[in-house]
């Protein structure tokens, strides 16, 4: 509704193996959830974008990725890119600037267990992690290294990041920008003082709040810019 007010059209999905089906609320089916990689959501995402792209040939399409949703963000940029799918640019919302993020410990156990089970504090279930993302984990710096994707991304990106993030340290956010800046991509920061991970909202959402509110303009913002940018380019080519 937000973006609809602004004059934006937006479309979101569950990842396949999210271990969500339809629209309930909780983690129904594990298997898929401990199944879930990195692999499979980038697909997801190219698949949607496919689809989008058939429905509306017309239409602009930007990537919105929020917390780790900005790997498959970025890697799915980077394989749409490499097809006839027109990407306009990213957004990423609180985003992890590699996958390695997690603690030696816990990859220890990981590695010993093939599957480790983790807290999700809001439905207070113990959710697998399978041994597939382990790997995508160990190869952070190889194979899944998003500072080599941004390499190959000629896309804007605009990141936004809360300065009192809890989950995810806004040092993320800059790496990511000093990044996409290192190879000539037009990237910017926004940081929103005093507010976290989620803008200061909660799920199940309770409504808007101010810095939810700064988050939709300056995506609205960017885009608009941009399809001015692309307009005119457009202009000069006829």
């Amino acid at each position: 509704q937000g973006f609809v007010a602004r004059g934006l059209s937006s479309f979101s999905y569950n990842f396949s193996h999210g271990g969500t089906r339809g629209p309930e609320d909780v983690f129904t089916d594990l298997d898929a959830y401990a199944s879930n990689c990195m692999r499979l959501e980038v697909a997801d995402m190219v698949m949607t974008c496919k689809a989008l792209a058939e429905e509306y040939p017309d239409h602009r399409l930007w990537l919105l990725g929020h917390s780790m949703g900005a790997i498959p963000t970025i890697f799915g940029a980077r394989a749409l890119l490499n097809t006839h799918i027109r990407i306009a640019g990213m957004i990423l919302l609180a985003p992890v600037s590699q996958l390695d993020f997690w603690p030696e410990e816990l990859i220890r156990k990981w590695t010993e267990t093939g599957t480790i089970y983790m807290l999700n504090k809001r439905t207070g279930q113990d959710l697998p992690h399978g041994p597939e993302l382990l790997s995508e984990i160990k190869t952070a710096s190889t194979v899944w290294n998003t500072r080599f994707a941004l390499q190959s991304i000629s896309l804007p990106l605009l990141v936004i990041h809360g300065e009192a993030d809890e989950s995810v340290a806004p040092i993320h956010g800059q790496t990511l920008v000093e990044w996409a800046n290192e190879n000539g991509i037009h990237a910017r920061l926004v940081r929103i003082p005093g507010t976290g991970h989620t803008f200061g909202t909660k799920h199940p959402f309770e409504g808007s709040t101010p810095a939810l509110e700064q988050v939709m303009n300056e995506v609205t913002k960017s885009i608009r810019q941009q399809n001015l940018l692309l307009d005119q380019l457009t202009s000069d080519k006829e």
